[in-house]
């Protein structure tokens, strides 16, 4: 899981309650955790000098703490105070607990940059979850000098200078290439641009046990590679193509004949008993030559695209439908989009038909089940907000969307969310360059809709499909590498995947 500022807040006060501990022994227990992840990961300290920067408050109790551990395990460590007023009293505590150990304090900031010392580790230790608005000039220079000297980075929790609970940095703020977060993953160690100053991001576990977490109403959740695993159903051997549903993929036109192509693929590969193409006839050909196995229903078509009344009576027997892949933005198309939103079929509407959409929202209230799969232009479209606002906000905005319109939002980044209207968010964690192609979006959509056609609710469609999606991408990655990987290639990895 994920959780926010407020939501660890919460966590270390009933933590803190229900077990009668003060706030010294939570940062104890913090320092702990946070020293356990460091050795697990980055081996013994034993040897290595090691420089602590601390804030006046919590953060810094923890960066104390946390150098008592380092010394005690054969480390040389110094501290640097950035602030001498306003300090806390557990903070001032560990403080002059480092002082009865022998620690140095480096002293005043500008010996971070002065100091002759060469450090192996530097830790910071200074502002944690806490921060908002901009860095303070004393900030600012200590984190300039740090930069310049080569050593490790690590941020305790949160890099100072980054907000925990969204993508936003403020200007000058730590950068750091190790982050070992306390408890749990923020959302800023997931989004970018904040992920980049996080680096690597270890997770420190606090010992706070299930019970906690789950009262604190989790609603973030890590999606990796893998997970799709977890979701799919084993299928009974003793079954018939009907077992499994059909899917209806209206989509594509004569200037993107490959979008539809791609998703009907992807479709057909993700277990789909049926995979019907509702296609413009002006690709009829070259298309059915590439998709042997989909049952072809071309339409009339003007202008390239599908410009057919027919389409709502071709739908029978469909258990789910795609719209949108490639269908271009004819006033043929926009009717398409519209039939398939009258009907009640659990339907993916991606590509052109969000554009449709976002001209008429109320096509969203509609009796069947709706999955989205924007990329960021669309969403801007469809909720009226900048791209850079999204950037920023993208968790809040995609929650109050999906809400809104009782809908699955699969909002397409770097970095993507997968946004149920339950208030429940999945952030993919491992993002790849391999799908920043165009044709991408269409094999996530058709994959989503063989998913729905086969009987899985939205969300689980939505979530395997994802997770799948992005593991297909890193195994086509590592035999071709970026730049050459294609989106054909991402599904020709789902035999491997799947099997």
């Amino acid at each position: 899981m994920i959780l926010t500022s407020v939501q660890i807040k919460a966590a270390d006060g009933l933590y803190m309650n229900e077990n009668g501990i003060s706030e010294r022994e939570l940062v104890l227990k913090a320092a702990v955790a946070a020293y356990s992840a460091y050795e697990k990961h980055e081996g013994s300290p034993s040897g290595k000098r090691v420089l602590v920067l601390c804030g006046r408050g919590l953060n810094g109790a923890d960066g104390y703490a946390l150098s008592l551990l380092f010394k005690q395990n054969g480390a040389s460590v110094f501290t640097c105070a950035l602030y001498n007023d306003n300090i806390s009293p557990t903070t001032r505590s560990f403080a002059d607990e480092c002082n009865a150990a022998g620690i140095a304090d480096i002293g005043a900031l500008v010996a971070v940059s002065e100091n002759e010392l060469k450090y192996d580790v530097i830790i910071d230790a200074v502002f944690g979850i806490g921060f908002r608005g901009e860095l303070d000039s004393a900030a600012k220079l200590a984190f300039a000098a740090v930069a310049k000297i080569s050593a490790q980075k690590v941020s305790l929790d949160v890099p100072s200078g980054v907000f925990a609970d969204s993508a936003a940095v403020a200007d000058g703020a730590f950068k750091a290439d190790i982050t070992i977060a306390l408890c749990a993953k923020k959302p800023c160690h997931l989004i970018y641009p904040a992920r980049q100053n996080c680096g690597v991001t270890y997770t420190a576990d606090m010992g706070f046990g299930g019970d906690i977490l789950n009262r604190i109403n989790p609603y973030l959740f890590e999606l990796k590679s893998h997970d799709f695993k977890t979701l799919l159903q084993k299928r009974n051997d003793f079954c018939h193509k009907g077992d499994f549903g059909c899917a209806g993929l209206v989509v594509g036109s004569l200037s993107y004949r490959g979008a539809a192509v791609l998703a009907v693929k992807a479709a057909l590969r993700c277990g789909a008993g049926i995979v019907r193409a509702y296609i413009p006839d002006t690709i009829y050909g070259a298309f059915e030559s590439d998709c042997l196995s989909a049952v072809v229903y071309p339409l009339k078509s003007k202008g390239g695209g599908i410009d057919d009344k027919t389409l709502l009576s071709r739908l029978d027997g469909c258990t789910a439908l795609l719209c949108g892949s490639g269908l271009g933005l004819s006033d043929g198309a926009a009717s398409a989009v519209r039939d398939a939103a009258k009907t009640q079929l659990p339907a993916v509407f991606d590509g052109d038909a969000l554009t449709v959409i976002s001209r008429d929202l109320n096509l969203l209230r509609r009796e069947g089940e709706t999955v989205l799969t924007p990329h960021m232009g669309e969403f801007a479209r469809l909720c009226g907000k900048s791209i850079d606002e999204i950037r920023k906000h993208r968790i809040t905005l995609s929650l109050q969307f999906a809400a809104e319109y009782k809908c699955v939002l699969i909002l397409k980044d770097s970095v993507t969310v997968v946004a149920m209207p339950d208030n429940r968010a999945f952030i993919l964690s491992n993002p790849t360059s391999a799908l920043s192609k165009g044709g991408s979006g269409d094999v996530l959509a058709g994959m989503v809709c063989s998913f729905l056609a086969q009987g899985y609710n939205p969300a689980a469609a939505a979530v395997i499909a994802v997770s799948l999606h992005n593991a297909c991408a890193h195994a086509a990655c590592d035999k071709l590498g970026g730049y050459c990987t294609l989106p054909e290639d991402v599904i020709k990895m789902l035999p491997m995947l799947l099997r």
